[in-house]
């Protein structure tokens, strides 16, 4: 989740790997457009840990997005990941899907650390385009903090 302004704008959703919905990726993408249709323009409450007794209260962006992030392309066949994440993203603008590396799976018991590394095939476009969706637009242009982190 992310909080600017005191507002809640995006959510964010990471997955390792797809494995866990390999045929329901279009329908989950739906299910969370509908919430975020339903969220828009709400308020929410929000526990920052488990000692506060009252929740945080904050208003929901009439513009609220929602993101799969998915770390590794690896424990699906390839085409079904591509047809998967096509279908889902033509759900509607507010709702993507970022699939990150392809290659050895991060969670790999076969190699070293540094091996598993070396065997990840990282989607440097995929990160921008992520980097480009998170970016906060003040009046149709990029805010310059994602220029600050580099």
């Amino acid at each position: 989740m992310i909080i600017r302004s005191g507002v809640v704008d995006h959510l964010i959703d990471v997955k390792t790997d797809i494995g866990w919905a390999r045929d329901k990726l279009p329908e989950k993408a739906q299910t969370h457009f509908n919430d975020v249709r339903r969220a828009r323009g709400a308020t929410c409450g929000l526990r920052d840990s488990a000692e506060r007794a009252t929740a945080l209260t904050y208003p929901v962006s009439k513009t609220l997005t929602y993101d799969i992030v998915i770390i590794s392309a690896t424990n699906v066949a390839e085409d079904q990941l591509s047809l998967g994440v096509k279908e889902a993203r033509s759900i509607d603008s507010s709702v993507d899907v970022f699939v990150l590396s392809t290659g050895q799976h991060p969670n790999s018991y076969n190699f070293s650390r540094e091996e598993t590394l070396k065997h990840i095939n990282v989607d440097h476009a995929e990160f921008s385009r992520l980097k480009e969706r998170l970016t906060p637009r003040r009046n149709g242009v990029l805010s310059s903090f994602f220029g600050r982190l580099r």
